[in-house]
Protein backbone atom coordinates (compact mmCIF):
# COMPACT_ATOMS: atom_id res chain seq x y z
CA UNK A 1 0.00 0.00 0.00
CA UNK A 2 1.62 3.45 -1.26
CA UNK A 3 1.82 5.66 1.60
CA UNK A 4 0.63 9.10 1.22
CA UNK A 5 2.61 12.49 2.13
CA UNK A 6 1.80 15.13 4.62
CA UNK A 7 -0.15 17.41 2.05
CA UNK A 8 -2.19 14.41 0.68
CA UNK A 9 -3.21 13.62 3.70
CA UNK A 10 -4.36 16.95 5.19
CA UNK A 11 -5.82 17.38 2.28
CA UNK A 12 -8.23 14.09 2.54
CA UNK A 13 -9.25 15.26 6.00
CA UNK A 14 -10.19 18.69 5.14
CA UNK A 15 -11.89 17.17 1.65
CA UNK A 16 -13.91 14.88 3.08
CA UNK A 17 -15.56 16.83 6.28
CA UNK A 18 -16.28 19.40 3.61
CA UNK A 19 -17.76 16.97 0.68
CA UNK A 20 -20.14 15.88 4.02
CA UNK A 21 -21.36 18.95 4.65
CA UNK A 22 -21.74 19.89 1.24
CA UNK A 23 -23.69 16.76 0.53
CA UNK A 24 -26.19 17.19 3.56
CA UNK A 25 -27.05 20.53 2.56
CA UNK A 26 -27.74 19.29 -0.95
CA UNK A 27 -30.43 16.51 0.71
CA UNK A 28 -31.68 19.14 3.26
CA UNK A 29 -32.48 21.62 0.35
CA UNK A 30 -33.78 18.84 -2.13
CA UNK A 31 -36.06 17.76 0.97
CA UNK A 32 -37.46 20.81 1.66
CA UNK A 33 -38.53 21.96 -2.38
CA UNK A 34 -40.07 18.64 -2.01
CA UNK A 35 -42.50 20.26 0.83
CA UNK A 36 -42.68 23.72 -1.23
CA UNK A 37 -43.99 22.10 -4.48
CA UNK A 38 -46.56 20.01 -2.16
CA UNK A 39 -47.44 24.11 -0.90
CA UNK A 40 -47.95 24.96 -4.22
CA UNK A 41 -50.88 22.93 -4.85
CA UNK A 42 -52.89 23.79 -1.95
CA UNK A 43 -52.56 27.91 -2.90
CA UNK A 44 -53.25 29.70 -6.02
CA UNK A 45 -51.19 32.98 -4.24
CA UNK A 46 -47.72 33.89 -4.76
CA UNK A 47 -45.44 31.83 -1.89
CA UNK A 48 -41.69 32.87 -1.61
CA UNK A 49 -39.60 31.77 1.29
CA UNK A 50 -37.24 33.48 3.53
CA UNK A 51 -33.73 32.11 3.24
CA UNK A 52 -32.47 33.82 6.27
CA UNK A 53 -34.21 31.16 8.44
CA UNK A 54 -35.51 27.91 7.83
CA UNK A 55 -39.01 27.91 10.15
CA UNK A 56 -40.17 31.40 9.24
CA UNK A 57 -41.94 31.59 5.97
CA UNK A 58 -43.59 34.63 3.81
CA UNK A 59 -46.06 34.77 1.52
CA UNK A 60 -47.35 37.46 -0.54
CA UNK A 61 -51.40 37.25 -0.71
CA UNK A 62 -53.24 39.18 -3.51
CA UNK A 63 -56.44 41.31 -2.28
CA UNK A 64 -58.88 43.42 -3.82
CA UNK A 65 -58.73 47.19 -3.04
CA UNK A 66 -62.65 47.28 -2.33
CA UNK A 67 -61.48 44.45 0.60
CA UNK A 68 -58.59 46.26 1.93
CA UNK A 69 -59.95 48.50 4.13
CA UNK A 70 -62.17 45.73 5.60
CA UNK A 71 -58.86 43.55 6.14
CA UNK A 72 -57.01 46.56 8.19
CA UNK A 73 -60.10 47.76 9.66
CA UNK A 74 -60.58 50.75 11.45
CA UNK A 75 -57.36 51.51 13.36
CA UNK A 76 -55.90 48.19 12.29
CA UNK A 77 -58.46 46.89 14.68
CA UNK A 78 -59.05 43.89 11.95
CA UNK A 79 -55.52 43.32 11.48
CA UNK A 80 -54.37 42.94 14.71
CA UNK A 81 -57.11 40.47 15.00
CA UNK A 82 -56.17 38.41 12.78
CA UNK A 83 -52.01 38.77 13.82
CA UNK A 84 -53.64 38.06 17.56
CA UNK A 85 -55.72 34.68 16.06
CA UNK A 86 -52.25 33.74 13.33
CA UNK A 87 -50.12 34.23 15.12
CA UNK A 88 -48.26 35.70 12.16
CA UNK A 89 -47.25 39.06 11.21
CA UNK A 90 -49.21 40.62 8.49
CA UNK A 91 -48.97 44.07 6.37
CA UNK A 92 -49.72 45.78 3.28
CA UNK A 93 -46.56 46.27 0.69
CA UNK A 94 -46.62 50.06 -0.24
CA UNK A 95 -48.31 51.35 -3.62
CA UNK A 96 -46.47 50.83 -6.58
CA UNK A 97 -48.96 51.09 -9.45
CA UNK A 98 -52.65 52.43 -7.73
CA UNK A 99 -54.23 51.68 -10.69
CA UNK A 100 -54.12 47.82 -9.88
CA UNK A 101 -57.15 46.23 -8.87
CA UNK A 102 -55.53 44.97 -6.25
CA UNK A 103 -53.10 44.99 -3.42
CA UNK A 104 -50.46 42.69 -2.17
CA UNK A 105 -50.25 41.41 1.46
CA UNK A 106 -47.13 39.85 3.11
CA UNK A 107 -47.60 37.58 5.75
CA UNK A 108 -44.57 36.49 7.45
CA UNK A 109 -43.95 33.54 10.43
CA UNK A 110 -44.05 29.95 10.72
CA UNK A 111 -45.68 27.63 8.24
CA UNK A 112 -48.77 27.04 10.09
CA UNK A 113 -49.30 29.97 11.18
CA UNK A 114 -49.17 32.10 7.82
CA UNK A 115 -51.69 29.71 6.57
CA UNK A 116 -54.05 30.22 9.43
CA UNK A 117 -53.66 33.97 8.49
CA UNK A 118 -54.21 33.63 4.78
CA UNK A 119 -57.56 31.88 5.47
CA UNK A 120 -58.71 34.11 7.68
CA UNK A 121 -57.72 36.97 5.21
CA UNK A 122 -59.42 34.70 2.43
CA UNK A 123 -62.57 34.17 4.78
CA UNK A 124 -62.99 38.43 5.36
CA UNK A 125 -62.14 38.49 0.99
CA UNK A 126 -65.36 35.34 0.77
CA UNK A 127 -67.56 37.13 2.94
CA UNK A 128 -68.00 40.60 1.32
CA UNK A 129 -70.88 40.69 -1.14
CA UNK A 130 -70.43 40.71 -4.70
CA UNK A 131 -72.05 44.08 -6.20
CA UNK A 132 -73.36 44.24 -10.21
CA UNK A 133 -74.11 47.30 -10.82
CA UNK A 134 -75.50 47.07 -14.35
CA UNK A 135 -76.92 50.54 -16.63
CA UNK A 136 -80.56 50.47 -18.80
CA UNK A 137 -80.32 53.01 -20.94
CA UNK A 138 -84.11 54.73 -20.94
CA UNK A 139 -85.70 56.81 -23.83
CA UNK A 140 -87.15 60.00 -22.98
CA UNK A 141 -90.85 58.84 -23.49
CA UNK A 142 -90.56 55.82 -21.03
CA UNK A 143 -88.71 57.94 -18.19
CA UNK A 144 -92.26 59.09 -16.43
CA UNK A 145 -94.21 55.72 -16.76
CA UNK A 146 -90.93 54.15 -15.08
CA UNK A 147 -91.32 56.73 -12.32
CA UNK A 148 -94.58 56.12 -12.01
CA UNK A 149 -97.05 58.77 -10.41
CA UNK A 150 -95.81 60.56 -7.58
CA UNK A 151 -92.44 58.47 -7.72
CA UNK A 152 -94.92 55.19 -6.64
CA UNK A 153 -93.09 52.49 -9.57
CA UNK A 154 -90.04 53.51 -8.29
CA UNK A 155 -90.55 52.65 -4.32
CA UNK A 156 -92.02 49.84 -5.47
CA UNK A 157 -89.16 48.22 -7.29
CA UNK A 158 -87.26 49.70 -4.10
CA UNK A 159 -89.17 47.90 -1.61
CA UNK A 160 -89.08 44.79 -3.72
CA UNK A 161 -85.52 44.90 -3.75
CA UNK A 162 -84.81 46.10 -0.70
CA UNK A 163 -81.85 48.43 -2.07
CA UNK A 164 -82.62 52.13 -0.36
CA UNK A 165 -80.23 53.57 -3.21
CA UNK A 166 -82.26 52.30 -5.85
CA UNK A 167 -84.24 54.92 -5.71
CA UNK A 168 -81.61 57.62 -5.61
CA UNK A 169 -79.54 56.19 -8.39
CA UNK A 170 -82.49 55.54 -10.58
CA UNK A 171 -83.53 58.90 -10.64
CA UNK A 172 -80.25 60.76 -10.94
CA UNK A 173 -80.02 58.62 -13.84
CA UNK A 174 -83.37 58.65 -15.56
CA UNK A 175 -83.23 63.03 -15.28
CA UNK A 176 -79.82 63.11 -16.44
CA UNK A 177 -80.47 61.27 -19.80
CA UNK A 178 -84.23 63.04 -20.13
CA UNK A 179 -83.33 66.01 -19.89
CA UNK A 180 -79.84 66.15 -21.56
Amino acid sequence: MPTLSREQRVAIAIGVPITAILLYILFRRLRSDEFDDEDDVETDYNEVEDVASTSETTIEVKVPRTVVGLVIGKGGANIKKIQKESGARLNFKDDEDEESPERTAIIRGEREKVKKAELLIKKVIAMQPVIVVEEVYVPKQACGRIIGRGGQNIRQMSRISGERQLLTYLLMSLFNRAYI
